[in-house]
């Protein structure tokens, strides 16, 4: 009697766990979230002289950034400005090079990976005659 009822338990739980086991893979798909981070810049020109001897002015340099997520879009004319809105910590009297790398790092720490990158083609402006460098990230949500 004891090995029947262990047998029809056994077969009554090889035949229920399976299903369950499915409902816990359906669940178990990942969800993402998507973002694109594009900058463009221009460098900056020291004043001189033209080819004619006229004076040119000197130009500052710009730079142009542009977050967009979900939930946010905003744009930023700094990388210490985009760590800000993006509640990351970079040191802001480092170089624009170097603050650009935190903000990659601190995007990487908060879970956000790098999909696809385009980067501009030498001699192709963009919208403001500037190349544009587009990034997409993706990140896992709960």
């Amino acid at each position: 009697m004891r090995v029947l009822a262990v047998a029809t338990l056994t077969a009554a739980l090889w035949l229920i766990l399976p299903s369950h086991a499915a409902l816990a893979q359906e669940k178990a798909v990942p969800k993402w979230e998507y973002a694109e981070l594009s900058f463009r810049g221009s460098p900056a020109r020291p004043a001189g002289k033209d080819k004619d001897g006229n004076e040119v002015p000197a130009v500052e340099g710009t730079l142009n950034l542009r977050w967009a997520a979900g939930t946010e879009e905003f744009a930023v004319k700094e990388w210490s400005e985009l760590a800000e809105k993006l509640k990351l910590t970079i040191k802001k009297d480092s170089s624009p090079t170097s603050q650009r790398m935190q903000v990659l790092n601190g995007l990487g720490a908060a879970g956000w990976e790098l999909l696809d990158r385009q980067v501009p083609t030498p001699g192709v402006a963009g919208r403001a005659g500037t190349p544009v460098t587009n990034m997409l990230f993706k990140r896992r949500v709960p």
